[in-house]
C-alpha cells in the first residue's frame, strides 16, 4: 500500500512539475484572494484590526502620528489606509478587501520565490501554502490585516536571490558542479556583471519600502542580506572592493527610498524615531508572555472540551477536540522550529554536508529568521513569533528537497533520520491548510449576524454580541453627530470610530499602552483632553484587561482615569460589555 501511495505521489509531482510554472502561480493567486473573500469581515474587528481601521481617521482629520496620536509602527501603517479612505470614501470594507488582495499577492510571490529556489513547481506550491496558512500573513491578525511590508520583503528577496546566483526566475538556483571521482568538487562560477549590481539595487528599493511599514522586522531582513552578501563574496574570494560595492548597491537602494520618503515626514521624523525605535520596544516587552503561551492555552481548551464532552455527551465535541489537538501540534512545533532548524543548520555545516548546495541561500533565510527572533521574545505568542519562523519554512523545504534528491543514495542513518523528521515536520506545519478550508466551510453553514453602518459592515457569529454592538451604534448615532468627540476604552471593541465617523479627543486610539506602561501623567493628559474637547460620550467597561493578570487590568493600571470618568460622566446605558457614559453637562 505504501508503494502505491508513493507511486501515486511521484506521478502527481511529475505532472505538476511539467506544467508551466505561471499556471499554478495564478491559480494560487485566485485561491488566496477568492477563498478568504467571503469571510474577510467575519470579525468583531477588535484589537490590532480595530486600531488599523481607526487610526487613519486621524490623518483624514488633519492629525499627525506621534504628535497628535499614538503609533508604534512607521507611518505607512496609517497613511496607506487613509489614502484608501480618501479615494473610495470612509468605509472599512475597502481597507479590509485591499488587505486581502495584498495577502493574495504575498502568496503569489512566495510561490515565485519558491520556484526560484527549488526549481520544482510542487515544492514552490508547498512553500507558498506553508507561509500563507501558517506564517506571518495568517498568525499576525489574519489575512485581512496590512502585511504590505512582508510583500515588499518577499519581492526584495526575489531580486536578491536572482542577484546571488545571477539567473532568471524559471531557472534552478542549484549551481552547476563538476564532479571528478575522488577529487575536489569545483564550482563553476559566473563572472559578476552589471545585472548583479542592478538586482541588488532593486532589492534595496523594496527593502526601503518595507521600512515605511515595519522597522525591526525589516531591519532583521536588511542585516541578514548584508551579512550574506559579505560572506558570499568572501567565500568566492572576491576582492574587498566587490564586496563593498555589492553592499553599497543594496544599501543605496534602501537609503534612496528612505531619503525620498523622509521628505514627506520631516515634521514628525524625530518623534517617529523615538516611538518606532525606542517606544515600540518598551511597549512590546511590557506585555511579555511565557514562550509556549499558545500551547498552554490550547491544552487548557482541550481539557475543557473533554469536560464538556463527558458532561453533555455531545459527540460533536470530538471534532472540536481533534481540531484543537491538531492546532496544538502545529503551534508547539512552530514554537520550537527556530531551535530545530538552528540545530540542523549547525549539524550540516559541522559535517560539511552543504558542499553541493548554496550555503549563501541557507544563510540568508537562517539569518533572516534568527535576527527576527529576539524581538519575538518580547511577547512570545504566535503573532509575534511569526516574523521569525516564517523565513525558516523555506529552510525546512530546502532540506526536504535534499531528502527527495538523495533518498536512494544516502545510507547514513543520521541523515535519513533528520530528513524523515523534516518530512514529518512539513506535514504537521501544513495541517492548517485543510483546517482553514474546513473551518471556512463550517462558517458558511452558520448564520452570520450583521453589524452595519454607512461606513462599513462586520459579520459576527454571536447574535447577542452583534445585538449589543448594533444597539450601541444606534445609541451613539442618536446622542452625537459625525465628527463629534467620543472615547472608547476597551481594547476588544470593534472599530467604533471608523464605523460611526467619530473623533477621538485623546492621544490614544488604543488604550493598550496605558495598561502596559501605567503612568499618572498619561492618565491626567487623557482626562484633560476628554474635558477640554467637550467629549460627548465614553464607551467603557471597567473590568477589561489582558491575560487575566491584575496588573494588566484597567481598574488597576488606570485608577486616575477611572476616577475622571466617574466624576465627569454619568453611566446611562449598558450594552453587554459596552457601558455608555454621557457628559454630566449634557
Amino acid at each position: 500500500m505504501f508503494k502505491n501511495i508513493s507511486a501515486f505521489a511521484n506521478s502527481f509531482i511529475e505532472k505538476v512539475n511539467k506544467i508551466n510554472y505561471l499556471i499554478p502561480g495564478v491559480a494560487l493567486l485566485l485561491i488566496y484572494f477568492i477563498v478568504p473573500l467571503p469571510f474577510y469581515n467575519y470579525s468583531i474587528g477588535d484589537g490590532d484590526i480595530s486600531e488599523y481601521l481607526n487610526n487613519p481617521l486621524r490623518i483624514i482629520n488633519g492629525d499627525l502620528p506621534y504628535c497628535d496620536f499614538w503609533l508604534s509602527f512607521p507611518p505607512g501603517e496609517v497613511y496607506l489606509p487613509a489614502l484608501i479612505y480618501k479615494i473610495f470614501g470612509l468605509n472599512i470594507n475597502y481597507v479590509l478587501v485591499f488587505s486581502i488582495l495584498i495577502s493574495a499577492l504575498i502568496g503569489f510571490f512566495l510561490y515565485i520565490l519558491g520556484k526560484i529556489i527549488f526549481r520544482e513547481n510542487w515544492l514552490a506550491l508547498i512553500s507558498s501554502l506553508l507561509v500563507f496558512f501558517n506564517g506571518l500573513p495568517f498568525h499576525y491578525s489574519g489575512h485581512a490585516y496590512n502585511h504590505l511590508f512582508f510583500l515588499f520583503l518577499i519581492i526584495s528577496a526575489i531580486y536578491f536571490i536572482r542577484a546571488l546566483l545571477k539567473i532568471q526566475p524559471n531557472v534552478s538556483l542549484w549551481r552547476e558542479i563538476k564532479r571528478e571521482e575522488n577529487k575536489k568538487i569545483e564550482v563553476l562560477e559566473v563572472p559578476i556583471n552589471h545585472d548583479f549590481f542592478l538586482l541588488l539595487f532593486l532589492a534595496g528599493i523594496f527593502n526601503g519600502l518595507a521600512f515605511f511599514f515595519r522597522f525591526y522586522e525589516t531591519l532583521a531582513f536588511f542585516f541578514a542580506l548584508v551579512l550574506v552578501i559579505f560572506l558570499d563574496c568572501n567565500s568566492k574570494k572576491k576582492t574587498f572592493f566587490i564586496s563593498l560595492k555589492s553592499i553599497l548597491c543594496f544599501s543605496s537602494g534602501t537609503l534612496l527610498v528612505l531619503g525620498i520618503g523622509s521628505l514627506f515626514f520631516i515634521d514628525i521624523i524625530q518623534k517617529m524615531f523615538n516611538e518606532v525605535i525606542l517606544g515600540s520596544i518598551l511597549h512590546g516587552t511590557s506585555l511579555n508572555r511565557f514562550y509556549f503561551t499558545n500551547s498552554i492555552t490550547l491544552w487548557n481548551k482541550i481539557f475543557t472540551d473533554f469536560e464538556i464532552l463527558f458532561e453533555s455527551g455531545n459527540y460533536k465535541m470530538v471534532l472540536i477536540i481533534f481540531y484543537h489537538f491538531i492546532h496544538l501540534l502545529n503551534v508547539s512545533l512552530a514554537s520550537i522550529l527556530p531551535f530545530i532548524v538552528s540545530a540542523i543548520v549547525i549539524w550540516y555545516l559541522a559535517g560539511k554536508k552543504l558542499i553541493e548546495t548554496n550555503k549563501s541561500l541557507i544563510f540568508f533565510f537562517f539569518f533572516w529568521g534568527i535576527f527576527s527572533f529576539p524581538k519575538a521574545l518580547g511577547r512570545s505568542d504566535m503573532s509575534h513569533l511569526a516574523p521569525s519562523i516564517t523565513p525558516l519554512f523555506f529552510l525546512v523545504i530546502y532540506f526536504l528537497q535534499t531528502y527527495f534528491r538523495c533518498a536512494d543514495k544516502n545510507k547514513n542513518t543520521m541523515d535519513n533520520l533528520v530528513k524523515r523528521c523534516l518530512l514529518i515536520i512539513t506535514f504537521i506545519l501544513l495541517s492548517p491548510v485543510p483546517l482553514f478550508f474546513a473551518k471556512s466551510g463550517y462558517s458558511l453553514l452558520k448564520t452570520p449576524y450583521k453589524v452595519s453602518t454607512a461606513h462599513g459592515t462586520l459579520l459576527f457569529h454571536n447574535k447577542p454580541e452583534a445585538d449589543d454592538v448594533n444597539n450601541l451604534i444606534q445609541f451613539i448615532n442618536k446622542n452625537s453627530d459625525e465628527k463629534d468627540y467620543i472615547f472608547v476604552t476597551p481594547w476588544f471593541s470593534p472599530p467604533l470610530y471608523a464605523l460611526t465617523n467619530r473623533k477621538n479627543p485623546t492621544y490614544y486610539d488604543s488604550m493598550v499602552d496605558l495598561i502596559s506602561q501605567p503612568s499618572i501623567q498619561k492618565q491626567n493628559e487623557v482626562c484633560n483632553s476628554l474635558l477640554n474637547k467637550s467629549t460627548k460620550m465614553i464607551i467603557h467597561y471597567p473590568d477589561w484587561g489582558f491575560d487575566g493578570k491584575k496588573e494588566l487590568q484597567f481598574l488597576y493600571a488606570c485608577p486616575v482615569l477611572q476616577k475622571c470618568i466617574e466624576n465627569n460622566f454619568n453611566l446611562k446605558k449598558k450594552f453587554g460589555n459596552y457601558w455608555v457614559y454621557l457628559a454630566k453637562n449634557k
